[in-house]
C-alpha cells in the first residue's frame, strides 16, 4: 500500500495535483479521472458524510485483484468527513499494506485526520496559491538540478542570489512539492524532502536566510535521482 494525504491549497489545486499524480502512475493523460468509470480506480464521496460501511466496502474492492492495470487507486474525496469509525477502519488498510495498491486522502486540513491515519501517509501538500507552483517552476527545477547534479560551489552561487525571505519560501515550497511527487517512484529522495521541509521551517522561524539555504545545500544528497 503507498498511501498519500493531498491536503492544503485550494480544492482545485488539489484536484489538479491528484489527476497529474494518478495519471503518471496509470502512464496516461486523463483530464478528468472520475468520468472514465476506470474499474481500477475507486471513489469515495461524502453523503453528507464517509461512514464504516463505505469503507469496508473499499476494503473489500481493494483485496480483489485489479482488471485491466497493474496497480489499483483508490481516492477518499474530502476525507475530514470520515466518521471516527470509518477512520479507524480505513487505518486497518494502512496497517495491511498491498504493494500493488495506491490510497490517496484528499482534503484542506490533514489535522482533521487522527494521528495514526497521518503517521501512515505520504503528505502532500499544495501551495496555498497553485499559481505560485507555475510561476516558480523553472526556478526550483533549476535549482533540484544544480543541488543533485552540480559542484556544491555552483550551489552555493546559486542560493546566495536569494535574499528574500519570502522568495527563499516560495522556491523550496515549489522544490518540495516537485520531490514530494518523485517520492511516487523513488523512496530514496526521503532526506531531500526531509532537508527541504527544514529549511521551509526554519526560514518561518526567522532563521537567517544565508545561513539555512547554505546548510540545504551542502547537506543536500547529490544524484539520488538521475530522471527527472
Amino acid at each position: 500500500m503507498h498511501s498519500f494525504i493531498i491536503c492544503e491549497g485550494s480544492r482545485e489545486a488539489r484536484n489538479q495535483s491528484l489527476t497529474r499524480l494518478i495519471a503518471r502512475l496509470r502512464k496516461d493523460k486523463t483530464r478528468d479521472l472520475m468520468a472514465t468509470g476506470d474499474p481500477d480506480i475507486h471513489f469515495l464521496l461524502p453523503d453528507p458524510t464517509i461512514t464504516i460501511a463505505q469503507i469496508r466496502d473499499l476494503r473489500a474492492t481493494l483485496t480483489r485483484k485489479s482488471y485491466a492495470a497493474k496497480v489499483k487507486i483508490a481516492v477518499i474525496k474530502n476525507a475530514d468527513q470520515m466518521t471516527i469509525q470509518a477512520q479507524h477502519a480505513i487505518l486497518k488498510t494502512l496497517e495491511e499494506p498491498s504493494p500493488d495498491t495506491y490510497l490517496f486522502l484528499e482534503l484542506l486540513n490533514p489535522y482533521k485526520l487522527i494521528d495514526t491515519i497521518r503517521s501512515r501517509c505520504q503528505l502532500i501538500r499544495i501551495p496555498a496559491s497553485h499559481s505560485q507552483v507555475e510561476v516558480k517552476t523553472s526556478q526550483s527545477e533549476k535549482l533540484l538540478h544544480i543541488l543533485r547534479e552540480r559542484p556544491l560551489g555552483e550551489g552555493l552561487r546559486f542560493l546566495s542570489s536569494v535574499r528574500k525571505r519570502d522568495e527563499a519560501l516560495q522556491i523550496l515550497e515549489t522544490l518540495l512539492y516537485r520531490l514530494r511527487e518523485l517520492m511516487l517512484h523513488d523512496a530514496r529522495l526521503h532526506r531531500a524532502v526531509k532537508l527541504t521541509h527544514e529549511a521551509i521551517r526554519d526560514l518561518n522561524e526567522n532563521v537567517n536566510i544565508g545561513l539555512t539555504l547554505e546548510h540545504l545545500a551542502i547537506h543536500f544528497p547529490r544524484q539520488v535521482e538521475k530522471n527527472l
